[in-house]
């Protein structure tokens, strides 16, 4: 049984749902494991006045779970595509607890066949930024990836 939170949606790829599109994905190894093998799947990067939403989903052959709620490591970064800049994604401590708390869904278990729709939060982009790369795990870049406003 999967246990569903966060902003995420399951779509099962033999339902009629429709699966999102996918503007850029990247194969990487989730905490530099090179026996375990994921694959990110970007649907879309969309910048506001006041922070910045990363919608993708993960798929895997090989592991059940890539990124953790409390890891924001795990998650993927941003990388302007002309300055350099890397963000990190946002997350928050609980007074008296050291960890950090992921401000996006939750992963749920992962497969090759599932398409959990999963969504992370990050700080404002430049308004200058118009692409960005991510950085995952073993994968330092990926294709440019558009942002949206």
């Amino acid at each position: 049984m999967r246990k569903f939170l966060g902003c995420g949606q399951l779509i099962f790829l033999l339902t009629k749902s429709p699966i999102p599109k996918e503007v850029a994905n990247v194969s990487f190894h989730p905490n530099l494991d090179d026996n375990v093998d994921v694959t990110a799947h970007v649907v879309s990067i969309k910048a506001g006045p006041t922070g910045t939403v990363l919608t993708f989903w993960l798929t895997s052959n090989t592991i059940d779970h890539a990124m953790g709620p409390v890891f924001p490591e795990d998650f993927p970064s941003l990388v302007d595509t002309v300055g350099g800049v890397k963000y990190g994604v946002n997350y928050f401590s609980k007074a008296g607890d050291t960890s950090k708390f992921v401000v996006g869904s939750e992963e749920p278990d992962i497969d090759a066949k599932s398409v959990y729709v999963m969504q992370a939060s990050y700080p404002p982009l430049p308004k200058s930024v118009t692409k960005v790369k991510i950085a995952i795990g073993s994968a330092k870049t990926s294709p440019d990836i558009p942002v949206t406003r």
